[in-house]
């Protein structure tokens, strides 16, 4: 998992999109990766914080020295994002891989991506850490467990700092106008970390609060718009050399978002009823200039547990300590099969 790309850490869910494209790769001769703007929406209760902390687990597994990854989250406090942490198992996601290839991807991925996807496995490293970080700039400011800000630009010893996840905690406290506070991460992240060749990781989960406190007027007493503001977001991750994750409550289809507008990859998650039973789904709504599966695939999000008879569909999953642990399935749909054959980058068996 060296490669410095978005990715969502599950196998169903990146094979959705065609990730041999270079605009989500290499850009030229120097191997250097383009950084790009990502989007996950959906209603409440879809899982979109649950992709998010995998994306950043994923990420934070593969990435070179000085790279950071920083998870903004203005809705799930530290505790929640622990729990989440530790269920899912993306303290270890070579490991929680490894596990979910052996028991759920061999029943939908053809041979050559198994072997590819067990390449990328490589050797079990130590445990992810999600490191508690506060908007305060003081250590002695901070609860027992938190860490300052300026923790995140603290220059680390080799192979130390490939083990973390910074996870800003703007749910349970707030810097006053978190737009600007993280404007002034991401252009720290530029200035302290000039010669990163690969993207830095910036997670935000989720917009509409960083909006809590400031409101419609920026630090200045300037109005400003959601979508000015996210523009100036972006120019900055850009500059910085930053891939960005934007996650987005959105209730109905019809509300046009400013995040869809700029963002180059969006991940739509629905939550459908059918009869008594609420179906999840999630589509590539957009990928540009990358080809992708079309129409929404189902998703689900299982314990780890079984259904109770050994099934392959469902199976009990365990870690070394031999407790379940959670993940996420995409239901291969017919578009997957129209999509398959060997001059495509997704096949499914038949």
């Amino acid at each position: 998992m060296s490669e410095a790309r978005v990715s969502f850490g599950y196998t169903c869910i990146d094979q959705l999109i065609d990730r041999e494209h270079l605009g989500y790769g290499v850009v030229n001769e120097k191997n250097e990766m383009k950084p790009i703007v990502s989007c996950i929406v959906g209603p409440d209760g879809v899982g979109k914080s649950i992709l998010a902390l995998s994306a950043a687990s994923t990420y934070a597994a593969g990435k070179p020295p000085n790279a950071r990854v920083i998870y903004a989250s203005t809705d799930l406090n530290f505790d929640q994002a622990k729990s989440t942490w530790e269920h899912f198992l993306f303290s270890k996601p070579q490991f929680r891989r490894t596990k979910l290839y052996e028991s759920i991807e061999c029943l939908y991925l053809e041979d050559r991506l198994l072997l590819k996807a067990k390449e990328r496995d490589g050797h079990q490293r130590d445990s992810l850490v999600l490191t508690w970080v506060s908007p305060f700039l003081r250590q002695d400011a901070t609860q027992e467990g938190q860490q300052a800000i300026e923790s995140i630009f603290q220059e680390r010893k080799i192979g130390e700092d490939s083990n973390e996840v910074h996870f800003l905690d703007l749910a349970s406290y707030s810097g006053g106008d978190d737009w600007g506070l993280i404007n002034q991460v991401v252009g720290l992240l530029n200035c302290r970390f000039k010669d990163t060749k690969m993207p830095h990781l910036l997670i935000v989960d989720a917009v509409e609060g960083l909006e809590t406190m400031a409101g419609n007027y920026d630090r200045f007493g300037l109005s400003r718009s959601r979508r000015s503001r996210l523009a100036q977001l972006v120019r900055l991750t850009r500059k910085a050399n930053c891939h960005v994750i934007f996650v987005v409550e959105q209730k109905s289809d019809a509300e046009r978002l400013d995040e869809v507008f700029i963002s180059d990859l969006v991940l739509r998650l629905r939550s459908e009823k059918i009869e008594e039973y609420l179906q999840k789904t999630i589509e590539v709504e957009k990928a540009r200039s990358v080809s992708h599966i079309r129409g929404s695939q189902e998703l689900q999000i299982r314990d780890g547990r079984g259904s109770g008879i050994d099934t392959p569909n469902d199976p009990i999953v365990k870690d070394d300590k031999e407790k379940n642990f959670g993940y996420l399935q995409v239901i291969p749909s017919l578009h997957q099969r129209s999509y398959s054959g060997e001059s495509k980058n997704v096949a499914i068996k038949s």
